[in-house]
């Protein structure tokens, strides 16, 4: 299990109706985040926080024990607004991240890139990772304001192995469009093995 643990004393100070983060830090293996701030008590958008650092997706081991997940994550984000749609900004950067999940026929390895967060919108500035021994580019936003997310995600698929079903490997290009809702939406595109 990955330990996080402060690194100090997490200080945080009452400055008239509002709490402000004075410190906090974590750290554990191939991790540190901090984050600063304020939460005013009595407005109606109380938030105004900033995190920064970078963390190990081993963490995810920890929650899920039977997904492998590897690489690193570093963050810079602000997070303003009110505790039910609370308004994200900044970049979050995926670095040699692998991810295999159980049951599925094939994982994500060496996926580099750039996410950015405009209040209630991510957009996908960059993604590639290599799957199955092939390449893997992935594209799109997705806006989470509102009760429904919306979305647009792009994918580019080139020589990529699929061991599905068993026994069977299939070597495949794809260019798939998926868009829509949380509650409807439509998947697009050509698949070629």
């Amino acid at each position: 299990r990955t330990t996080l643990r402060n690194d100090g004393s997490i200080v945080l100070a009452l400055e008239g109706s509002a709490i402000r983060v004075k410190r906090a830090r974590l750290i554990g293996p191939q991790t540190q985040l901090e984050m600063s701030g304020a939460i005013a008590l009595q407005q109606k958008n109380p938030l105004d926080l900033k995190i920064k650092g970078q963390a190990s997706l081993n963490i995810v081991q920890d929650f899920y024990p039977e997904v492998f997940a590897d690489g690193n994550v570093g963050l810079a984000a602000t997070v303003r607004g009110a505790w039910s749609s609370p308004l994200i900004g900044g970049r979050l950067e995926l670095k040699d991240a692998s991810v295999n999940l159980p049951d599925f026929p094939t994982g994500i390895s060496n996926a580099n890139g750039v996410i950015l967060f405009d209040g209630s919108q991510a957009t996908i500035q960059q993604l590639q990772a290599e799957s199955g021994g092939g390449k893997v580019t992935v594209s799109g936003f997705a806006a989470y304001g509102g009760p429904t997310m919306v979305f647009r995600l792009q994918t580019e698929a080139a020589e990529v192995r699929i061991r599905y079903p068993e026994g069977l490997s299939t070597t495949a290009n794809a260019n798939l469009v998926l868009t829509g809702t949380t509650e409807r939406s439509t998947l697009t595109g050509t698949v070629t093995i």
